[in-house]
């Protein structure tokens, strides 16, 4: 029966402690860098700095559209 309390317990804490810090997370910008023909770092006035991956992932989507030639990393 004791056994039974202290994994209930031990398995209470440490879920509650992964919801928080999975709660808590600092966002990670994500960055496009974007590339020339010749392999240059090109300067367009575009944006390039997201919060999330999703963003990073549409807006890169939409300049390959947008600029067929360039690379994107």
């Amino acid at each position: 029966m004791l056994d039974k309390i202290i994994t209930g317990l031990f398995v209470g804490v440490l879920g509650t402690l992964w919801f928080f810090t999975r709660k808590c997370e600092l966002p990670h910008p994500y960055r496009l860098v974007i590339y020339d023909k010749l392999g240059r770092q090109a300067n367009l006035d575009l944006r390039t700095i997201f919060h999330t991956h999703t963003a990073a992932v549409s807006f890169a989507k939409h300049y390959r559209v947008l600029f067929p030639r360039m690379i994107l990393s």
